[in-house]
């Protein structure tokens, strides 16, 4: 009971540094590219490297897996937010981070090396991709975002094919069931639903945590 007890305050305590580091990293990835180095800002270059260099310090004093999963649940936080509130979804917190997932698999600090990583991203981000072009060509209207895409291409390059593949399962149906529930239950429009990319998100903070 105790030891339960002790995992939860310490999982509360995971989100609430998670939610003020990813803060910290959207913030200052948009004032550095697009402040100072605007012509950077479609390459995400200079994040790219200043992610890679703190994952390679991390690295050398062995704290790697805490600051991996600090930064992760910062971006899914974030992600989710953001989407829920503004129905955007930042190329900073999935597309910028993807490289660095990439080489911590390399390195061995995420397990399932980099093959693991390139197949989920790839297969899992490639797979949305298609539905929602599928979508757009039926009905000529975006149904999946491209902030959803990818969301799911750093989801796969992190997590794998195995989890990215049963978190993006899991997020469709738990997010077709609560979206039948405010439909149907509530009377609210379908036009008016939790934006996709915040349940994949959710799925995958807790996924991550549990």
């Amino acid at each position: 009971m105790i030891s339960l007890m002790i995992l939860s305050m310490s999982n509360l305590l995971l989100l609430f540094l998670s939610y003020f580091a990813g803060l910290t990293l959207d913030y200052f990835s948009r004032f550095l590219i697009e402040g100072a180095f605007p012509r950077w800002a479609d390459s995400y270059t200079f994040l790219l490297s200043a992610v890679s260099g703190v994952y390679l310090y991390a690295l050398s004093i062995r704290q790697a897996p805490p600051l991996v999963t600090l930064l992760m649940c910062g971006a899914l936080i974030i992600t989710a937010i953001t989407d829920i509130r503004y129905l955007l979804i930042s190329r900073y917190m999935t597309l910028a981070l993807v490289p660095a997932a990439l080489f911590l698999r390399a390195q061995g600090v995420i397990p399932g090396g980099i093959l693991g990583g390139l197949c989920g991203a790839f297969i899992c981000g490639g797979f949305l991709w298609t539905m929602g072009a599928l979508f757009f060509a039926k009905k000529q209207k975006e149904g999946i975002g491209q902030g959803d895409v990818d969301l799911m291409i750093l989801i796969g390059s992190y997590f794998g094919l195995y989890d990215a593949w049963t978190i993006l399962t899991i997020a469709s149906i738990g997010g077709a069931c609560i979206t039948f529930v405010l439909h149907k239950g509530m009377g609210r429009s379908l036009e008016a639903h939790i934006p996709f990319g915040t349940y994949i998100a959710g799925t995958a903070l807790l996924w991550l945590l549990l």
